[in-house]
């Protein structure tokens, strides 16, 4: 069983290279800096849904239409949100105690190109067409943020929860991001 496990933790971070390979191309295209992937970690488990800690952020939440059950949530820590304004746009935005309206918009942005490559790679292996909804942005605890995901779109036992962690290089800094998707039976089943 736990060969089966590593497995498929592997095929999960293959795909997860792949997506976030495109969002690099995608995001070195249309920002002012150079991005880079230093580091990513894959979970595959219930564990994945757990809660990321206290700290302040910011998460963008993606239901998809379509076949099968798909939701996702992308969070980012406050610091990170200066390091990508800077790489994204050239500047950083002012330090506030919350983030503005620029900075949601920023962060949903980032969020999207993002959840597009994941949902562009899911749909090229199952052949499905995936439409992903309009992001929605939450600020507040990562605990919060997470609660907040997995209350309002309940999972069921037969899900899975997979988390991925990146951390992003651009220019002089690192960016951290999470990128949690849950998925049905049904989708999951034409991913193997």
């Amino acid at each position: 069983m736990k060969k089966e496990q590593e497995a498929g933790a592997q095929a999960w971070k293959t795909m997860a290279e792949e997506a976030v390979a495109r969002s690099i191309d995608k995001l070195a295209r249309i920002s002012s800096g150079r991005w880079a992937l230093k580091d990513i970690e894959v979970a595959v488990s219930a564990g994945a849904l757990d809660p990321s800690g206290d700290q302040d952020g910011a998460g963008v939440i993606f239901t998809v239409s379509g076949p099968g059950s798909l939701r996702s949530l992308i969070t980012f820590r406050p610091g990170d949100v200066e390091v990508i304004s800077r790489c994204f746009l050239g500047y950083s935005f002012v330090k506030m105690s919350s983030m503005n309206k620029a900075e949601e918009l920023l962060i949903s942005e980032v969020g999207n190109i993002l959840f597009n490559s994941f949902l562009s790679v899911i749909s090229a292996r199952t052949g499905e067409m995936l439409l992903p909804s309009v992001p929605r942005c939450i600020q507040g605890g990562l605990d919060f943020i997470t609660g907040t995901f997995a209350e309002s779109m309940p999972s069921s036992p037969s899900d899975t929860a997979v988390r991925v962690r990146l951390t992003l290089y651009c220019r002089d800094g690192e960016a951290e991001c999470s990128v949690l998707l849950v998925m049905g039976e049904e989708l999951r089943g034409r991913l193997s």
